[in-house]
């Protein structure tokens, strides 16, 4: 199958302010389709704001996006969602009465969730199946039936992620999905992360160093709304402006 030139995700001269505070002063990026790409920086760097922009949920004062060639710059978030954009978010957005294979199953757009009622369609053998799949792929087989207010934070982090891919993403967006992970289950997110489908784009913001360099080809380092540094995890490492801006210090295998 012939590889498309076409890229995943284009973003230029993108800007964003909040009053007078410039989040993002000038954003440019291209994603091959396939690719695996994290962004990183320190707290303020404007990494989420980006993400936001992206995804639909601000709009940008200036420039453009483009998904898969096709310019969505101002298209809602569930218009981009439907030409296979998903992302997670820093804090999870989960229906928290409901079970974790609940939750999944909702993700897969075979029922209706009104806050007070689950519409269940058990008739949907196949649905139910392709549900307990994602849960036990993301390591919740033992939560399956848990009520998501009863799972840890980690756990809920691995359910988000379960359900982004409900939506059978072309472009994933993963904003910190380390976050609250224990060791083992940071270890367990990575190996999931390199075995991805090869066709799924991955677009990571991670302040886990060692997550965003194993599962990355290259990274983009942001810094007060800009992007001062681009290259591979082996540059990330070499750079002393990285450890300059991002770590203060060293950054090795360790």
């Amino acid at each position: 199958m012939a590889i498309s030139t076409t890229p995943a995700l284009e973003i230029s001269e993108i800007s964003r302010r909040f009053g007078g505070l410039r989040a993002i002063k000038s954003a440019n990026a291209s994603i091959a389709q396939g690719e695996r790409v994290s962004i990183i920086g320190t707290n303020g760097a404007g990494k989420s704001t980006l993400f936001n922009v992206i995804a639909g949920l601000f709009p940008p004062h200036s420039g453009y996006i483009k998904l898969f060639g096709e310019e969505i710059t101002h298209l809602p978030p569930s218009k981009r969602a439907r030409k296979g954009l998903a992302r997670t978010f820093q804090i999870s957005k989960l229906f928290s009465s409901l079970s974790v294979i609940e939750n999944v199953y909702i993700a897969l757009k075979q029922t209706k969730y009104a806050g007070a009622s689950l519409m269940l369609r058990k008739t949907k053998g196949n649905r139910w199946d392709r549900a307990r799949e994602l849960v036990e792929q993301v390591g919740l087989a033992s939560k399956m039936d848990t009520i998501v207010d009863e799972l840890s934070h980690g756990e809920q982090r691995q359910l988000e992620l379960a359900m982004a891919m409900a939506l059978e993403p072309k472009l994933l967006m993963l904003d910190e999905p380390a976050a609250g992970l224990s060791k083992a289950e940071r270890e367990s997110l990575t190996k999931m992360l390199l075995e991805l489908d090869p066709e799924i784009t991955l677009l990571l913001i991670e302040h886990d160093m060692e997550i965003a360099l194993r599962v990355a080809s290259r990274v983009i380092v942001m810094h007060d709304g800009e992007q001062v540094f681009e290259g591979t995890p082996s540059e990330i490492k070499a750079s002393q402006l990285v450890r300059d801006i991002y770590l203060g210090g060293s950054i090795d295998d360790d």
